[in-house]
């Protein structure tokens, strides 16, 4: 009878320990890799949040830069990276030689510079070149010079037009404004005054002078 409790006692020890063994050996190292497993699965769900964040952030900036680069560009289209009396002759000869017209006057006015700062402390400088033309011509012609100036690259602003009927002709006395907008790390372009202009200005009349008058040699 004691031989059976002794046994009885064996095998519950025995079990005990497999279960102690397991356990151990088996549950505790299960256990602690699920732990893990969960800890990372977090780290892990954490890590998208964040990049989904960031993300949605990316294509918010990227929005804003499509949204402030076309801001820059309209202010440019406005505004030539360039304006000085060169610049000014080259697209007064061009008007000419596109409308047909012939400008008997041309009148040059100092460039008149300002200079601002904005938020950032960052200078920005805005200039113009004031233009007096004189010219007799017909409607179509006129017509012709202000879709050029209308649709012309730089900014040009007529700031006074007066007309006067003269026989089959119209006499134009024009005021125009030539704008320039700079700011630092935009590029100048090189301005030039083609030479078949050059070749129509009378000698004696100076093209560097400010103020000043050109009058066409054919005049």
């Amino acid at each position: 009878m004691i031989e059976k409790k002794n046994k009885n006692t064996l095998i519950i020890l025995g079990v005990l320990l497999i279960i102690i063994v397991v356990y151990n050996y088996g549950y505790k190292p299960i256990d602690r890799d699920k732990k893990a497993l969960e800890l990372e699965i977090q780290q892990l769900e954490n890590q998208y949040a964040i990049l989904l964040g960031k993300e949605k952030n990316r294509a918010l900036l990227e929005s804003e830069i499509v949204a402030y680069t076309e801001q820059i560009e309209a202010i440019e289209s406005m505004f030539p990276g360039a304006i000085h009396q060169e610049k000014v002759l080259s697209i007064l000869n061009h008007m000419e030689l596109t409308t047909n017209i012939l400008f008997t006057n041309i009148g040059l006015s100092q460039e008149e510079i300002l200079l601002t700062q904005n938020e950032n402390g960052r200078e920005i400088e805005a200039s113009k070149v004031d233009v007096t033309v004189n010219y007799e011509t017909n409607y179509l012609r006129l017509k012709e010079l202000l879709n050029y100036i209308n649709e012309h690259e730089d900014r040009i602003v007529i700031s006074t037009i007066n007309l006067t009927e003269k026989d089959e002709f119209i006499s134009v006395n024009m005021n125009l404004s030539f704008y320039r907008f700079y700011y630092e790390g935009r590029e100048i372009p090189h301005s030039f005054i083609p030479e078949e202009f050059i070749n129509n200005i009378p000698i004696g009349r100076p093209v560097e002078g400010i103020p000043q008058s050109l009058f066409n040699s054919n005049n």
